[in-house]
């Protein structure tokens, strides 16, 4: 009769610890879940700012002149699928335009 008991009190213990178990599993599953739905927005996110800032002109670089202007030089825009460029002569390389402007007193 003893051993009965003690054998049903070590059964009533793995039950509760086996639905605790349970328990934590589905917690950490919906957690799981959670994160796996925040890294997907944060990559479409993160995917439609490449194709803004692949969609933009490139940033316009100004050499100072002593004559109290400075020049703007514009690079042909790169498609949207940009690459480093491999140029294997000078005149490969990309066409510049230079354009002289006012610059303004401080």
């Amino acid at each position: 009769e003893l051993q009965r008991g003690v054998l049903g009190a070590e059964i009533n213990l793995l039950e509760t610890a086996h639905e605790s178990a349970r328990e934590r599993v589905a917690r950490l599953a919906a957690e799981l879940a959670a994160k796996a739905s925040s890294v997907l927005r944060l990559e479409e996110e993160l995917k439609q700012a490449m194709l803004a800032a692949s969609a933009q002109p490139p940033p316009v670089a100004c050499n100072s002149v002593s004559s109290g202007t400075h020049a703007s030089v514009q690079t042909e825009p790169r498609p949207e699928t940009a690459r480093p460029l491999k140029v294997d002569s000078f005149e490969q390389m990309p066409r510049t335009q230079v354009t002289p402007t006012r610059r303004k007193k401080k």
